[in-house]
């Protein structure tokens, strides 16, 4: 609701073709339940040692409709999983990535999954793009790392 929302307030300003990648997440705190939902390029994964799932799959990015409605995912979180948002710009498919950050985080054992600190995933996941993009600029992608403790 609040992406949908923030979309519509988005919409007239962002004239001439300007788009915007966004995946957000609400997080209760005292169920472990999460909403989240995503536009544009994004990449919204919930990671767990046991294995990893797509959460949010890619809408429209905030600025090609007004009226588009965008979804949101309720999942439960468990202790020790963890959120990762990815949000890129227009131009690329983070998505193309998602079986790579997957396949990394899953090569990794429990004790790993359990020391590792936000820093450390987001580093994981920029560690990919960086591969992905040798010989391509740099991305500006955003990444958010969340884990229920």
């Amino acid at each position: 609701m609040l992406l949908s929302m923030t979309a519509r307030s988005l919409w007239p300003i962002a004239g001439g073709g300007l788009q915007v990648s966004v995946a957000v997440a609400l997080i209760e705190l005292d169920g472990g339940h999460a909403s989240v939902a995503a536009a544009g390029d994004c990449l919204a994964l919930k990671i767990r040692a046991a294995g990893s799932e797509q959460i949010a799959v890619n809408q429209p990015a905030i600025g090609t409709g007004g009226e588009f409605t965008y979804p949101s995912h309720t999942v439960q979180l468990s202790l020790r999983d963890r959120i990762l948002l990815v949000a890129d710009d227009c131009t690329r498919r983070p998505s193309k990535l998602a079986s790579k950050i997957t396949s990394g985080f899953s090569r990794l054992d429990a004790e790993t999954h359990r020391r590792m600190m936000a820093v450390d995933a987001v580093g994981l996941v920029r560690q990919f793009y960086d591969e992905q993009a040798e010989n391509e600029a740099r991305t500006s992608a955003s990444i958010v790392a969340v884990r229920r403790r």
